[in-house]
C-alpha cells in the first residue's frame, strides 16, 4: 500500500519531468501582417465604407477570389467537400464585448447548369486583422444537390459557376460579392 509521502513524491516527480521535457526551442512560424488574426482587448470600433472580400491565403499573400476567379474545393479532414477562403471585412459588423465581431453571410454557388452547389446562412465571429475584420479560413461547403452525386464532386473540376455572397449587421450595413468563377477541386 502506498503511503502519502510516497503518493506525493511521485506527483513531484511527474511535474518535474513534465516541466524538464517541455522546454524546448519555440518554433516562430512568420506571417503577413495582413493575414495575422487576433481578438482586439474590448470591443472593435466600425470605420469605412462596407466591403467584402474573400480569398485563399497562398505563400502567405492573399489572392483576392476576384482577381483569381477560382473556387478552390479540397476533400475535408473530417469529410466532405469544403471551401476554406479568408472573409475580409471593412465597414461592418457587430462589436462584441469579448473582443472582435460577428456579421450575418449568405452564400449561394450555382454552378453553369443550375445546380445548388452551397446555400448557406451563417452567423461568423470577425477577428480584428491589419486594416479589416476577418473570418479566417471560413468553412463553405460544396454539395451536390442529387445525394447519389455525392462522392461526385471531383468531376465538378473546371466547371463554371456563379458566387454569390452578402455580408451585414445589425446596423443594417452590408456588402455583397457577385462573380463567376471556375471550380477547383483537389479530390
Amino acid at each position: 500500500m502506498l503511503r502519502l509521502a510516497d503518493v506525493w513524491s511521485l506527483i513531484c516527480a511527474s511535474v518535474l519531468v513534465v516541466f524538464l521535457t517541455s522546454c524546448h526551442d519555440t518554433i516562430e512560424v512568420p506571417l503577413e501582417s495582413q493575414l495575422d488574426v487576433a481578438t482586439a482587448p474590448g470591443p472593435v470600433v466600425i470605420e469605412g465604407e462596407p466591403g467584402v472580400q474573400m480569398g485563399y491565403v497562398f505563400d502567405e499573400e492573399f489572392d483576392d477570389i476576384e482577381d483569381i476567379r477560382e473556387f478552390r474545393v479540397a476533400w475535408g479532414t473530417q469529410g466532405g467537400y469544403w471551401s476554406m477562403p479568408h472573409i475580409r471585412v471593412t465597414g461592418i459588423g457587430d462589436p462584441q464585448k469579448s473582443g472582435g465581431a460577428t456579421m450575418y453571410m449568405a452564400c449561394l454557388l450555382i454552378s453553369e447548369a443550375g445546380e445548388t452547389l452551397t446555400d448557406i446562412n451563417v452567423k461568423a465571429r470577425l477577428y480584428a486583422g491589419d486594416g479589416y475584420l476577418v473570418a479566417p479560413n471560413y468553412p463553405l461547403p460544396v454539395i451536390r444537390e442529387d445525394p447519389d452525386l455525392y462522392d461526385q464532386i471531383p468531376e465538378l473540376d473546371g466547371v463554371k459557376a456563379q458566387l454569390d455572397c452578402t455580408v451585414s449587421d445589425n446596423s443594417e450595413r452590408s456588402a455583397a460579392l457577385d462573380i463567376s468563377l471556375t471550380l477547383a477541386v483537389t479530390p
